[in-house]
This record gives C-alpha cells, structure tokens and sequence, in this order.
C-alpha cells in the first residue's frame, strides 16, 4: 500500500512537472504571439519602406533643395490626405465632425500603399476600419468608391490640362486624349451600374454558397453576411447629391496631389506650372494605382512619370530624375505621417495588434493596465494635438522661408546668444562701451541663457561670414522700394545648415516650441473658463496659432516669444487659482512663472500688478486683509527669489534697476511726447502689426486686407458688447467675471503699449502677451452672431481661412522681398537696348542698360542695368545711380546692392549675370534744368571709394555716365510748384517757386511760399528759408513773419490761404557747392520748430547750385 501510495505520488510529481513543462511551452509560445507578431510586421514594414527609400539618396536630394518648398509639399500632402478623410466620412454618411477619427488611417493607408507592392496596401483599410466600428464589407464599397471617383478626378483633370492648350492636340496626342476621354465615360458607367452589379454579384454568390455540397460554414455566413453590407452601402451612396460631393472632395484631392508635385519639383530647382504637373504626372499617378510592380526595370511611378514629361517635352533623363526624386519624397512625407498616425491609433484604440488574435492567444491585460492605456488615449484632446502640429509645421515653414535675422531685432538677439554660448557672461555697460548686440545688452537674461547653453556646442567662429549689414536697408518702410533686407545674404547660410546658421535655425526652432506652448495655454484658459460649448477653446487656440504675425514672431530669435508664454502661463495660474481657490503650491507656482517673466523681457513687469489686482479682488472677496498679505508673501517673495537678483544687479552697476540707461543710450527715447493724432497713427501701426507686418517692419500686406482684420475684430467686440448686455439682463455675474477677467488682462498690456509709445514706436508684438485673453475674447464675440447650431461651422471656416492664409503668407509675402533677381539668359543678353561693356575695377562689366527718354517730375524713372561678373569678389559694392541736371545738380538718385538688395556682390560666381532694375524717384515738384544725364557707379560703402570705370578712348574716372540725354518736362514760367506737406495738422505748404535755381555768390532767389490754415490759429509764427551746404552750415538765411508781418499766422482762420513772397541774399563768400533750400516754422519765443509728418522739422525744397563767374 505504501508501495503504491509512493508510486502514485511519483506519478503525480511527473504529471505535475510535465504540466509545467508544457505551461512553460505555451507561455513562450503566448509571449512570442503577443509581441513577435507585432515586433516582426513592423519589422517587415520597417525594411520593405529602408528598400524602397535609401537614406543616402534621400540625403542627396535634400542637401540639394529648398527646404521652404518641400515643406510646402508637405503640407499639401497633408490637406489632400485631410479631403481623404473628408471624402470618406462623407461616403459612410457620418458627419463632418468625424474627419479627426478617420485621418489617421488615411495615413496609414497612404503610407502602406506607397510601401507595399501590388497595392496590397489597400487591404489594411478594412482592417483599420475595424477599430472605428465599420464592417469590412462597407469599407471595401466605400473605398471602391472612393477608388473609382479617384480614376475620374484624375482623368478629368488629365483632359482639362490637355484640351487647353490647343496646340498640343498633335496626331500623337489625340489618340491619347480619346483614351483617356473613353476612360472617364466607363468610369461614370460604372459608378452608375454598382448597385446593379453589386445585387447581381450577391445573388451568384449566394446561389454558389448554397448549392456547394461543402457543409455549411462560420465564413460561408459571414462572407454572405459581409457582401449583403456591401451591396447596402453600394446602394445608399447612390443618389445624385452622393456623388456630386465625391466628385468635388476627388477633385480637392488631386489638385492638392499635382500641387505637392509642384512644390517637390520647385524644391529640387526642377519647376513646372500646375497643368505642365498635371499633364505629366497623370500617367504616374493611373501605373500607380495599377497592381504592377515594376515597367521596364523602373517602378510604375518612375517609368510613367518619365512617359508623361518626356510626352509633354522634358528630357529623358531630367525627367527620369525627377520623378525619382518625387517618388523619395512622397515616400518620405508618407513615413513621417503613416508611421506617427499608426501610433497614433494605438494609443486611441487601447488594443494592441495581439488583440485580434485568437482569444486563447491574447495578451492578458490587468485593470490597472486598462486604467494606464485609457490615460493615454488622446480622443479628448485631439483638436488641440492636431493645432499644435500644425502650429509647429507653420513656425517651421516661416523660419526656414524667412532668411537668417530678417525679424525685428533678430540679429542682436542673436548675438545676445552667441555671447552666452561663448561664455562671454551677462554684459556689463560702461561709458563708450559698444556691443554687437547693441541695445538687446540691456535685456534680461533668461532667454539668452537658455538658448546660448542649447547651442554651447556649436563652433559659431564663422558669424561675421553670416552677419554683415546692408547699409540701404529700409528698416520700417513698407512703402520704399527693395532692400527689405538688413543682412546681405548668402547661399553659405542655405541649407545644410552649419555654424552660425545652424545655431541660428535651433533657437528658431526652439523659439518655435515656445510658441506652441502658448497656444496649449491659450486653450486651457479658454477650456477653464468657458468649457461649454466644446469648440471654444480648440477655436480660440486656433486663432492665436494661425495668426500670421504670432507664427512669424514665434519663428524668430527673440525675447519676446517666452514673455509671452510665461505671460500666458501667468493667466492660466490666475485661472486656477480664482477656481479652484489660493493654495500655497498654486501660488508659490505663480510667483516661480512672474519671477520667469521678468527674467525674460521688462514689459512681462506687467504681470506683477495685474497678478497682485487678481489676489486683491480674491481678497476682498473674503474680507481677509490676513489672507492679503499671506498670499503676498508667498507669490511675490517667490517671483522676487527668481528673477530679483536681476534688478538688484542693475541696480548695484547702474542705479537703474531696469537697465533703461543702457538701452537709451544705444536706442534714443523719443524727444517729444505724440499729439493725438500721431498717438492713432503709432497705434494703428501696431494693430497692423498684431496680425501682421513681416520682415523689419517693411513688409506690409494689401490694405483689402488689414481691412478684413480690422472688420473682424470690430464685429467681435460688438458681438462681445451684446454677450455681455445679455449676461448683465440674466444676472449671469460668474460669466461676466470671466468676460472681466480676460478684459482686464487685455487693458494691462493695451495700457502698457500706450505707454511705451510714448517712449518709442509701438509694435503689435507687445500685445502677444495677452493673446489667449484677446483670441478667447474674439471667439467669444463672433461667436455671438450666428445661430447657435451654426456657429461651430462658421467659426471653423474662418479659422479654415486663416490657416489657408497663414500658409500663403511665406510665399506671397516673404519670399518674394528677399528673391534674387535670376540668372540673365541668352535671349535676355541679345535683347538689351543699349549695349555698353564698361569695366569696374576689373571685377564687375556693365553690359548694357534699358530706360526711358523722357524725365517727368513726381514719377518714377525705371533703369534697368545689367550686369556680368569677370572676377571673384570678397566686397558687396553698393550701385549708385545719379540723376544729374546740366547744372551738375544730382537731382534724384539710388544707392543700392544689386538685385534690390538681395544679390551681393561677394556671393557671385565668375561669369554670372542679372538684369538689374533700379527705379529713381524724381522728386515733384523739381528744381532742375534740363535735359538730364544717368551717372552709374560702384563702391564699397564702409570705405566710400568708388571702383574706377574704364573709359573706351582710356583713361578712368569713378562713375560711367549712360550715353543717352534725357528732356526734362518743361514748367510753365512763373508756375508754382505743386506739393502739400502739413506742420503739425495747423499749416499746410500748398506751393512755391524760387528762381534763379543756378546762382553766384551774392545774388539774391526770390521765393513765393503759398500757406493755408488747417484750423483757426492763435499762435504766430514765424517762417524761416535756409540755404544750406551738407555739413548743415548756413550760407543764405531769412526768418520773418509772413508777408513781412502783414499776416501774422494769429489772424489766419481754418481754409485761409496767404501768399508770402521774399527775398534770400546769398552770402558772397559762399563757396561753389549744390546747397539745400529748407524752410519751415518756428514758435518765436521758445525757437521750437513745427514738424512735419516725416519727423523733421524742415522741408527740403530742392537744390540751388551756386557757381563762380
């Protein structure tokens, strides 16, 4: 008994450890299921996308291309894939509101059928469709569908671009065109039978599944099943307004498909027109989406895309490369999308691949986990993660469009980093100090320390090769022509970056995710305080990310950018504390944010008395003057721990713990305070300013379209007025605080500006600080006109808008003020009117030259030079051009680097040539004798010396004079001439005349000076006339009263014109020299001038030439 009991239990133990074994096998086998499925499907996708896009090729093209258009690319590969998604919702018969959830497996799909062969890529619709609760068998109709109206989008498209130009209808081409024509007619037969087809397919399918002797099976149901949902689908997309919409979404997809072509070829220097694209590309797109592998050696793309542009003239070769270079690129973009989108479903879906495996082979997965993965999942939020990305992409876009320090101030901003990331330390001012980042010396530091440590690796030995001046440059002038420039650019600064440059683009890009975290604040305050509806806060966080100005400061290198987000910060902490109450982390946190602040700019010192109002009105709310003081302590003692040490600093150095007197003494304060009616002027600006002047402050939009904006903020503020009367009428007093709140936050730094205009001139980026208080408060107001179920529609169509134009920006603004002009071709060099060929110091030759005969006062003389380079330069020369009267008077005249600014000298390859224009204001009204010649010349403007010209009989001199006269339009004798200036808004000079304008020493110019009263004045003042050489030296004066005291300005009421005429003596001893006539008005007591709009105190009226014998 015993015997057996022993052996019994002997066979238990073997039973049990074989048990185990075979637990053990299946656990191994579970774990290789659970993640060796997965691990080696990412694998196999992994090495089939490295086959098909090699890293080196890849980098090839690149090194190669301008980034600004492959981003461009991008995101038009992007909005074709969004009209996918669009299409599809649409199809399903879901609402617009559900294009979020299906773009990312448009993505995916997009990224597995530019992968796989065969378009086996397709088949992962259904699957994906699966997690959005969509049935295989109305997923295949709908994408059928989609499929088939793809063909007539693109066919369509393919005869519109053809049939258009009707010269290409060749004998060749109208075989071509009838095919393609043919196509589109069994395309739209077919779309019109589905149903049929798809009832009489079902009925077959059904009769085989029941007559198949085969026992009946779980996937003989569910495949009947399926097809039945199949034909359904089929039959509802069938109506009329069905497939209008369909054909129009298909018609979006491929234009925006041709348009990412375009950008492509236009990023690798290969560009084509929209219908060239169209034309050609067409064939690549139909081999694509045939189940072919390969034509002739090439993939389908390749080969039809070289079949397409050789079909409409492109070489073989160049067009074989090119549609490779597509092809990478489009693989590319796939993958950057395809890959996040397919994580992006993961984290939504909760399910890893392992879970549609059988059940016995599923992963277990603990409610702690289900608990971990419902935290990541991002439905929720996925506006804002969507606003963000495409936040990010536009800051990106705008940085790598706008050249290196082409934002205000960006360059010493810049070199406030270069200093820190050399180790250099906070600058210390002392008298006669000078620092390359000029008055951005006197900032506070955070900014620059944070982005100086983030570049510390970089060698930036090579900046003064990156920075160099332009000394035309027309820094705050929209309206002046070319040389929107400060910098004089060079390729050396283009992509790949190095060095300085590559430094430069990290803190942009780094500025950039500044940025977006001010966007995320903008949405938690406005989702804080008005959770409902919805929309509203994705709405508000979306006006501040698509505001042109926002994007385009965001993009640069500048303290402004984390004073706005620690701003933003500020408001949010404020938020939370006014909800949820003053709790001492909450408010050693805001306190930490202030102290941030005002290490970041000096107007971020706002912050601290509209935080102190917020806890004062907490305060009172509880009658607690303890809590006061308490919070005081804790949020003040805090920010002054943080950022005090700066003030105390500047203190200790300058007795000045703002730093103000370093920044005066680089940027002089304004002398005078603004009358009222400059004050709207300087304000206007900056309102036009805050949505958007690009550039420094010298590229300006259309007037059509600051307008819009100005209409659209005044329709909010009305709209905002009405939401407030109707809280007020419902004593809804918790939604009127929150209104208060973000009202009040926006009058700080409205105030704040106001303020600073008073010292310098105002810019619209001061505001920033206050934008998630400002872009609440708009959606808010327009919300407020439409019906309440029409609003989110409304309110996403304009943002729509805004975005399209955000993204237009770069390109129809930006870009084109910083082109250069383009390489002289040879058709171009035969057609030159005037040929010369004159040498410049043996490094420039003047080929020839373009211009008018005729020269009329107050127009603009266009003269075109063209230009060829016969030796390397290291010197950007400055072009002159000088119109010279026979007095030898320069009387207008244009100083330049070549190509408006954007082509300098020092970047010129031997042999190239440009066309070189060159408009020259003549003045009106002109005091000239005609007729006129055209001096031109070059010189290097930090030394002044000319480049000798040669001459054609020998000989040199250092300007060439244009062998052409030009008549000057005579004036009538005894004519006025005709201008108006205004002094001030109280007189305004109408006219004068001055003869003789060609004098000896001691003879006497009469003058007529015609006045008229602007208002009623009470004043007198005093006229005064100066004839004056360049070093500002009077050699001919006559300060009176007008006519001689018989009209004293006092008596002159509001229209009253008075004619005043006088005599100015010329000193005898005066020197021959071309003076200046000036005059203006003067208060006789005080010698204080009146000035005029342009800032100065005098008019010019022309030149006098004063000659001897």
């Amino acid at each position: 008994m015993q015997r057996d009991d022993a052996s019994g239990d002997s066979l238990k133990v073997v039973a049990e450890q074989d048990a185990k074994d075979r637990s053990s096998s299946t656990g191994l086998v579970k774990l290789l299921m659970h993640w060796g499925i997965p691990a080696g499907i990412l694998a196999v996708l992994g090495y089939v996308l490295l086959s098909r896009l090699s890293p080196e090729e890849l980098t090839t093209i690149l090194s190669h291309s301008a980034p600004e258009w492959l981003l461009l690319g991008l995101l038009f590969y992007a909005l074709t894939n969004v009209a996918r998604a669009v299409r599809m919702v649409r199809l399903l018969g879901r609402s617009y509101s559900r294009t979020l959830q299906m773009l990312p497996i448009m993505f995916a799909l997009s990224l597995f059928n530019n992968v796989l062969p065969m378009r086996a890529g397709e088949l992962s619709f259904p699957y994906l469709m699966q997690q959005d609760g969509v049935d295989w068998g109305t997923s295949l109709a709908a994408l059928l569908v989609s499929r088939l109206f793809d063909l007539l989008a693109v066919g369509s498209l393919f005869l519109i671009t053809t049939l258009r130009p009707y010269s290409l209808l060749a004998t060749s081409t109208v075989g071509l065109v009838a095919t393609a024509a043919g196509a589109v007619v069994a395309v739209l037969a077919l779309l019109a039978s589905l149903p049929t087809m798809g009832r009489k397919f079902l009925r077959s399918l059904q009769r085989w599944l029941v007559t198949t002797e085969a026992p009946t099976s779980r996937w003989r149901v569910m495949l009947s099943e399926q097809a039945e949902k199949a034909v359904s689908a089929l039959q509802w997309m069938r109506p009329r307004h069905v497939y209008w919409r369909a054909f129009f979404h298909s018609l979006l997809i491929w234009l925006g498909t041709y348009a990412w072509f375009a950008c492509f070829l236009k990023g690798i220097g290969m560009p084509k027109t929209i219908g060239q694209v169209i034309s050609g590309a067409s064939l690549a797109v139909l081999a694509k989406s045939l189940p072919v592998s390969s034509i002739g050696g090439f993939g389908a793309h390749e080969a039809a895309w070289t079949l397409g542009f050789v079909w409409i003239g492109q070489e073989a070769s160049t067009a074989i490369l090119a549609g490779f270079a597509v092809n990478l690129l489009t693989l590319l973009s796939s993958a950057i999308f395809g890959l996040g989108s397919l994580g992006w479903l993961g984290l939504r879906s909760g399910r890893p691949l392992s879970s549609y495996l059988p059940p016995a082979l599923q992963k277990q997965v603990s409610a702690d986990e289900h608990r971990r993965l419902a935290r990541w999942r991002l439905n929720r939020h996925g506006m804002i993660a969507v606003i963000l990305i495409l936040f990010v992409v536009l800051g990106t876009l705008y940085s790598i469009v706008t050249p290196l320090f082409e934002t205000p101030d960006e360059v010493w901003h810049y070199l406030y980093v270069k200093h820190v990331a050399d180790g250099g330390g906070l600058p210390v001012y002392r008298e006669d100090t000078t620092f390359p980042m000029r008055q951005e010396a006197s900032q506070p530091p955070l900014y620059y320390l944070l982005t100086g440590w983030a570049t510390a690796w970089i060698d930036t030995s090579d900046v003064e090769t990156v920075v160099r001046y332009n000394p035309h440059a027309a820094i705050g002038a929209p309206e002046a022509w070319g040389n929107r420039n400060v910098i004089s650019h060079t390729p050396y600064e283009g992509f790949p970056y190095r060095g300085a440059a590559l430094a430069a683009h990290l803190v942009r890009f780094l500025s950039v995710l500044m940025g977006g975290g001010t966007v995320l604040c903008t949405y938690l305050i406005a989702r804080r305080l008005f959770p409902r509806p919805p929309w509203l806060a994705p709405a508000a966080a979306a006006l501040n990310a698509f505001l042109p100005q926002f994007v385009f400061i965001s993009a640069s290198i500048n303290n402004d950018v984390p004073a706005t987000l620690l701003s933003a910060m500020t408001l949010w902490l404020l938020v939370c504390i006014v909800q949820d109450g003053a709790s001492a982390p909450r408010l050693f946190a805001l306190g930490a944010v202030l102290g941030l602040a005002a290490l970041s700019k000096l107007n971020a010192l706002v912050l601290l008395p509209l935080a102190a109002a917020v806890l004062l009105v907490l305060a009172w709310k509880r009658r607690s003057a303890w809590a006061l003081v308490r919070w005081g302590v804790w949020t003040f003692g805090a920010a002054s721990l943080v950022g005090g040490w700066w003030y105390l600093r500047n203190w200790l150095l300058y007795r000045d713990p703002f730093g103000l007197k370093l920044m005066f003494a680089v940027l002089p304060a304004r002398t005078q305070r603004p009358s009222a009616a400059e004050l709207l002027h300087l304000l206007d600006g900056a309102l036009k300013s805050f949505f958007g002047v690009f550039g420094w402050f010298n590229i300006a939009m259309e007037p059509w379209v600051y307008t819009l904006f100005q209409m659209g903020l005044l329709i909010a503020a009305v709209g905002l007025l009405r939401l407030v009367y109707l809280f007020v009428k419902q004593q809804s007093w918790v939604d009127l605080i929150r209104i208060g709140l973000l009202v009040f936050w926006s009058s700080g730094f409205i105030l704040a500006l106001v303020g600073w205009t008073q010292a310098r001139y105002p810019q619209g980026r001061l505001l920033f600080p206050a934008i998630p208080a400002i872009a609440a408060l708009l959606i808010l107001g327009l919300a407020q006109w439409p019906a309440a179920r029409w609003a989110r529609s409304l309110i996403s169509i304009l943002l729509g808008l805004l975005l399209g134009f955000a993204v237009i920006v770069p390109y129809r603004y930006i870009a084109p003020a910083y082109a250069q002009a383009p390489p002289l071709t040879v058709a171009g060099r035969a057609a030159i009117m005037h040929p010369l060929s004159v040498e410049f110091g043996g490094q420039m030759r003047l080929l020839g030259f373009d211009l008018a005969e005729e020269v009329r006062p107050g127009e603009r003389l266009s003269l075109s030079l063209y230009w060829e380079s016969i030796a390397p330069m290291e010197t950007d020369y400055s072009v002159f051009v000088h119109l010279v009267d026979d007095r030898g008077v320069t009387i207008a005249q244009r100083d330049s680097y070549p190509g408006a600014g954007n082509n300098p000298t020092r970047a010129w390859a031997l042999g190239k040539t440009i066309r070189d224009v060159y408009p020259v204001d003549v003045p009106a009204p002109l005091l000239a004798a005609g007729p006129c010649l055209v001096r031109v010349g070059l010189y290097d403007h930090a030394t002044g010396l000319r480049l000798p010209a040669q001459l054609s009989g020998g000989g040199a001199r250092d300007f060439t004079e244009l062998p052409i006269q030009l008549s000057l339009q005579a004036r009538p004798p005894g004519a006025l001439n005709d201008l108006y200036h205004e002094f001030e808004g109280k007189i305004a000079l109408r006219g004068y005349s001055v003869e003789p304008i060609l004098a000896q020493p001691g003879d006497e110019l009469h003058l007529l000076l015609r006045w008229q009263a602007l208002q009623t004045l009470s004043e007198d003042y005093v006229v005064f006339a100066h004839l004056m050489r360049a070093d500002a030296q009077i050699w001919a004066q006559n300060d009176h009263w007008p006519m001689d005291g018989q009209s004293p300005t006092s008596t002159w009421s509001a229209g009253a014109t008075v004619t005043d005429e006088f005599d100015l003596h010329i000193w005898p001893d005066a020197p021959e020299d071309n003076y200046q006539l000036i005059v203006g008005l003067y208060e006789p007591t005080t010698i204080r001038r009146l000035y005029l709009d342009t800032g100065l105190d005098f008019l010019v009226l022309g030149q006098i030439a004063v000659r001897r014998g």
